[in-house]
């Protein structure tokens, strides 16, 4: 997403707008999301705990978009803040 910032930016902005029929969409993109990463952790079926771990994942990517949409993260600042968050969140393996 970083590729095209305006792009990001308006898609960021499309989904903070707070409107109810954005509100459906917003969840299940955050759902989708979700389940790759989830599926990424255990491709043999993820458990609750896989899952939970996805859904903070979601959150800390979604946040570190946010901020670089907003000037405060650079570009490359987002890999590594997911990198960090994997190591933090995964079990060396």
């Amino acid at each position: 997403m970083t590729a095209n910032r305006e792009l990001t930016v308006a898609l960021l902005r499309a989904l903070l707008s707070g409107k109810r029929d954005v509100s459906e969409f917003v969840h299940g993109f955050g759902g989708v999301l979700q389940t790759m990463l989830a599926s990424a952790i255990a491709p043999d079926g993820p458990t609750e705990r896989d899952r939970e771990v996805a859904e903070l994942l979601e959150s800390i990517w979604f946040a570190a978009l946010v901020g670089w949409t907003s000037g405060t993260t650079a570009d490359g600042d987002i890999r590594l803040i997911m990198r960090r968050a994997c190591g933090l969140l995964l079990p060396e393996g």
